[in-house]
């Protein structure tokens, strides 16, 4: 909670962040090139970005059913690169204890 007894809220403003209960899932986005050869329940591993150590292991359990533009973590707001994406969902086995929100690599094994 962001807020303490007495204060007073602006209109819209965030006053409380929820951590869901259930399962954790991963967003991603694949680039078109490997969009085709994705299916729904392939493995996958997860790790830090930059880290070839696997924290958590997954599995896909949602494909988008078209392609977009690019839209997480990109460089820039106004980046002029033509460039498509396929959003893929996966679903975290177990409880690694990832902190959400945290930037993380998606290996998907083909």
């Amino acid at each position: 909670m962001q807020v303490t007894q007495g204060a007073a809220l602006n209109q819209y403003a965030t006053y409380a962040e929820f951590a869901p209960a259930g399962a954790l899932i991963v967003r991603t986005e694949v680039d078109e090139l490997f969009s085709q050869k994705l299916k729904m329940g392939q493995q996958v591993d997860i790790r830090y970005a930059g880290s070839q150590e696997v924290i958590a292991k997954g599995e896909i359990i949602m494909l988008s059913p078209y392609l977009k533009k690019k839209a997480l973590f990109s460089e820039k707001a106004n980046d002029q690169e033509d460039r498509r994406v396929r959003e893929v969902r996966i679903s975290i086995k177990g409880n690694p204890g990832l902190v959400i929100n945290s930037k993380v690599e998606c290996v998907i094994k083909l």
